[in-house]
């Protein structure tokens, strides 16, 4: 914030960044600067505070923006708002920059609806601790420039990897474990049974999984549902023929 004439600064911060800025104010008098000190603070906890808005977001698609005539319709909006733009109070100033940005970027920018990414239900506030913590080690190792070190810090990388993969694992597979106990408990001939019995996601393996046999039995497998089916579909040439 400068005391005089002059430009105003405007701090810009992405919704996830936003949600965790709390007492912005500025303190006037601390500096013997033309500029006001500007302080808030920053929660750093691993979660950050729910969102209050939709789970929605937009984002503009400003790739085949006409620019000739968003610059005309930013500059005709600001001359409008130019009482507004220059008050010497903040947040009308503000206000006034968002509403005529906000305005000209809808005129002439399509916006593409994108939904909130969500975590998978088997990840954890613990496995997101051990994904930061690798991600400092990564850093580490591509900003380190003595080989002696940097071998140290690849090794403790590599083991940090190891042991962020298996805790992944042992994480997908509990939550895999519940979903197949409480689903086939209560639906026995579900999504469950289903996806077994096509076989899972191989398309080789999406046969029934038993047919009736000549005897009046049933096959016991896919291999020998798949054999009985090929000898009614493609017989064997007899030796007659």
């Amino acid at each position: 914030m400068n005391r005089g004439s002059a430009n105003l600064d405007v701090t810009l911060a992405s919704p996830s960044v936003e949600r965790r800025v709390s007492d912005w104010k500025v303190i006037p008098g601390l500096t013997s600067s033309d500029h006001n000190v500007i302080s808030f603070r920053v929660a750093c906890s691993q979660s950050a505070p729910p969102s209050t808005g939709n789970a929605v977001r937009k984002r503009y698609l400003w790739k085949n923006t006409d620019w000739k005539a968003f610059r005309k319709t930013l500059k005709s909006l600001t001359i409008a708002r130019s009482a507004e733009l220059g008050c010497p109070v903040v947040d009308p100033c503000v206000n006034a920059l968002s509403e005529v940005l906000q305005t000209a970027c809808d005129t002439h920018m399509k916006r593409a609806v994108v939904g909130r990414l969500k975590p998978p239900l088997w990840w954890s506030s613990d496995l997101g601790s051990e994904l930061a913590r690798l991600g400092r080690w990564k850093r580490k190792l591509r900003a380190e420039r003595n080989a002696f070190r940097k071998r140290a810090i690849r090794r403790k990388y590599a083991d940090l990897k190891r042991r962020y993969n298996r805790a992944c694992f042992r994480a997908r597979r509990t939550a895999w474990r519940s979903f197949v106990t409480g689903t086939g408990n209560e639906e026995p001939w579900g999504p469950v049974y289903k996806w077994l019995k096509a076989g899972g996601t191989r398309p080789s393996e999406k046969l029934p999984a038993s047919i009736r046999k000549m005897d009046g039995t049933f096959t016991c497998s896919l291999r020998e549902t798949g054999e009985r089916l090929l000898e009614q579909l493609v017989p064997e040439d007899s030796d007659a023929t």
